[in-house]
């Protein structure tokens, strides 16, 4: 039996000699690749691929598999398929090229199927390469080709690792700022809305309890050349004259709503811990023109009483609330500008 903590070490190689039948020609080389230590070179320079020597109708891709482990070097496989190939069942070559191999097959003559096997090698390896060409998964997560992650930073909008230093910080890495793809599709969109911001915060948080609160009252500063001057613009009682030097705004400013939160999730949304940069990080990111926000936390009213002797949970305003009677208890909300 396997030990409870560890388990048995899987044997790929007998696997896929056990079960060829079941893979496509691209499953297999892939695999074939792990074993050459996610090599291209290795996996061409060990591989062997050939035709079927038959008219017969192929059953499955791969009609035959050998691995040959060499304790020296990286391992040695043949494998026969039916797709593609210069002669056999799927040979665009007229059939004769497939019969004059058969008959000299029978007269143990190999030298012409060899010849056209070496022809044909380079074609299964296009082939191979080509399944990967529009396959980003293939390419990211097997390949490590970054030109990809760069096409799909630029269509996010992030394609300068200036712009991601901005918003990551200048000890960003690609791993960190991945993120930004998933949300490609918001990210691209125009105009911008309150939904959208919604959804990607919903997403990163793992919370539905999350919304965007639009139009929320500020006051702003009016622009000196709109103040009020005796004898100039701005003066006339009724139109565009206004008192003061600040107005209320609601079209610059909207507020994210997380709640109600329990006691132990609330840490996590406060200034300075993960769930407070990823909020700002991506309300950053997401924003096309200029706008403030604030964050609304709503802290479940069974959580709201002070508990006494306690350093993190008794801050008044932020972890506690204090009311008249106990039976008056509901969900309050804490507001970081």
């Amino acid at each position: 039996m396997a030990d409870p903590i560890r388990k048995h070490k899987f044997d790929l190689n007998n696997y896929l000699i056990d079960h060829k039948h079941q893979f496509s020609f691209y499953q297999l080389m892939r695999l074939l690749r792990v074993l050459s230590d996610h090599s291209d070179e290795t996996l061409y320079e060990n591989t062997t691929i050939q035709s079927p020597l038959d008219f017969s109708f192929p059953a499955s891709p791969i009609s035959e598999l050998k691995i040959d482990n060499n304790e020296e070097s990286k391992p040695f496989f043949s494998l026969t398929t039916s797709i593609l190939g210069l002669y056999g069942p799927g040979s665009p070559l007229p059939s004769y090229y497939t019969e004059d191999l058969m008959d000299a097959d029978k007269d143990d003559l190999v030298s012409g199927r060899a010849f056209i096997d070496m022809l044909q090698a380079r074609l299964f390896q296009l082939l191979f390469e080509s399944s990967r060409k529009y396959n980003m998964m293939l390419s990211i997560n097997e390949y490590n080709d970054t030109s990809v992650l760069n096409r799909l930073f630029c269509m996010t909008g992030f394609g300068e690792k200036k712009v991601r230093e901005a918003v990551f910080g200048s000890n960003v890495t690609d791993t960190k700022s991945y993120e930004l793809i998933r949300y490609m599709g918001l990210f691209s969109q125009f105009p911008k809305s309150a939904l959208g911001l919604q959804t990607i915060l919903r997403d990163a948080l793992e919370t539905k309890a999350v919304k965007s609160k639009p139009c929320i009252s500020q006051m702003v500063d009016i622009p000196e050349d709109q103040l009020n001057f005796l004898g100039k613009n701005n003066n006339t009682i009724g139109e565009n004259s206004i008192i003061g030097e600040k107005v209320i705004d609601r079209m610059g400013k909207f507020r994210i709503s997380i709640g109600p939160v329990k006691k132990e999730a609330l840490s996590k949304f406060l200034p300075g811990n993960k769930g407070y940069k990823t909020i700002k990080r991506l309300t950053v990111c997401y924003l096309f023109d200029h706008f403030n926000f604030d964050l609304e936390i709503i802290v479940h009213e069974k959580n709201t009483p002070i508990c006494l002797g306690d350093n993190k949970t008794n801050i008044v305003g932020v972890w506690a609330w204090l009311t008249e009677d106990d039976k008056k208890l509901s969900d309050k909300s804490t507001i970081i500008q």
